[in-house]
């Protein structure tokens, strides 16, 4: 939970996929720019 309260503040996503009897895997995607970024004043 902490990880994705720090994903979603970042405005990313993280998830996991796994299949029976194997591993799983964490996704995590973060945006290159903030969504709070002042550096497109039209938006």
């Amino acid at each position: 939970m902490i990880a994705k309260s720090l994903v979603d503040a970042h405005g990313g996503r993280i998830w996991a996929e796994s299949q029976l009897g194997s591993a799983t895997t964490l996704f995590l995607l973060l945006p290159t720019k903030s969504p709070f970024s002042k550096s497109n004043p039209d938006k």
